[in-house]
């Protein structure tokens, strides 16, 4: 029964951060998805191709966030959400100069994240249910 308990626990977790990242932020920039790639290429320019870098966010931040609330490929999903934030968080540590209390929420995204990609899906997942896998 714990273990149910603790799986129901992590389906929550999973669903809002995926549903809010989609929901809060990819909605936003498939909207408008030349301002984030001017975005991107003014203040990631030393990247080699920021326009394919600004996709991948946004593909990442929409498609990919929909996969993780769902838990479809949940795994793949975490790790390529991970490596997103990672950028962002590095914006906002060193381009941004922001102080903790404003990058907060794309630590705790991250964190999430990553636990993910470690853990894999969970009992409540289309992995488990759909593709039987984990």
């Amino acid at each position: 029964m714990k273990k149910s308990r603790a799986e129901f626990g992590l389906f929550i977790i999973r669903f809002l951060s995926g549903f809010l990242l989609f929901y809060l932020h990819g909605l936003k920039k498939l909207q408008n998805p030349q301002g984030f790639v001017n975005f991107i290429e003014s203040t990631f320019s030393f990247l080699p191709f920021p326009e394919l870098f600004a996709w991948m966010a946004i593909i990442a931040e929409s498609l990919v966030a929909i996969f993780f609330a769902l838990g479809l490929f949940t795994r793949i999903s975490a790790v390529i959400l991970t490596i997103n934030f990672l950028f962002v968080l590095y914006y906002h540590i060193q381009i941004a100069g922001d102080p903790l209390k404003s990058f907060e929420k794309a630590l705790l995204y991250f964190a999430i994240f990553l636990a993910f990609a470690i853990i894999g899906n969970t009992g409540y997942s289309l992995d488990r249910s759909v593709l039987k896998k984990g």
